[in-house]
């Protein structure tokens, strides 16, 4: 990572694949969620990924039977990088949803407004809360106005505590907003606190029946 380093992208058959999901989505009837660019920002401002963007809109206008999701640190940079015609009165895809990365009060201060703005807009909007690092309800109330909120603790070296109080805080006051919630993990430290049989892979605290009954979420929006 840095100003200077090579962007790693997700390879080129990414594009077949989603050609298939949507095909396959549109026999079956049943939608499935694309999550874009898990390596990178879409919407940073580089040379390198003007190209990848054209091509990354062409192919969601093209799949409709399947949810994107983009997420990005840069939501100042959305409506000024997709497409014209996304910015016209409904011209917004339904299937496609708009979402920030918000881990803690500062980040919630200054990016919850443009994810306010997108859901003025109709946009279907979610925040990641991963890694959630302090309260963001009290720097941006207007959580009210999101579709989704992904929750999830840090991993790997030099992993944060994640802070249950706060988190308990957000996901009870989505429940009186009418958020839906999905909770990934809580984190390597909390799993190297709440020590106990670990399954498989849950040494990052992503096996929910060890958590509290209120953090037990795996929702979603429903599709349009």
């Amino acid at each position: 990572w840095g100003a200077g380093a090579d962007r790693q992208l997700t390879g080129d058959a990414v594009f077949a694949s989603i050609r298939s999901w949507n095909k396959k989505a549109e026999r079956t009837g049943q939608r499935r969620g694309v999550f874009w660019e898990d390596m990178g920002d879409l919407f940073e401002d580089r040379p390198e990924l003007v190209e990848r963007r054209l091509r990354a809109f062409e192919a969601m206008e093209a799949a409709p039977m399947l949810d994107h999701m983009l997420l990005t640190k840069r939501p100042e940079n959305v409506w000024g990088m997709v497409p014209a015609s996304w910015c016209a009165d409904e011209g917004w895809p339904s299937w496609v949803w708009a979402g920030a990365t918000i881990e803690d009060g500062q980040a919630a201060f200054s990016r919850m407004p443009y994810v306010a703005n997108w859901s003025a807009n109709g946009v279907t909007t979610f925040v990641s809360a991963e890694p959630l690092l302090g309260d963001l309800l009290a720097a941006a109330p207007s959580f009210d106005l999101i579709d989704l909120l992904i929750v999830g603790g840090e991993s790997g070296p030099g992993a944060r505590l994640l802070d249950l109080t706060a988190t308990e805080a957000l996901v009870r006051a989505c429940d009186g907003f009418g958020t839906a919630v999905f909770m990934k993990q809580l984190g390597s430290r909390w799993a190297s606190a709440n020590p106990g049989e670990l399954r498989k892979g849950a040494s990052h605290g992503q096996d929910p029946y060890r958590w509290p009954a209120w953090a037990r979420r795996r929702e979603l929006p429903v599709s349009p």
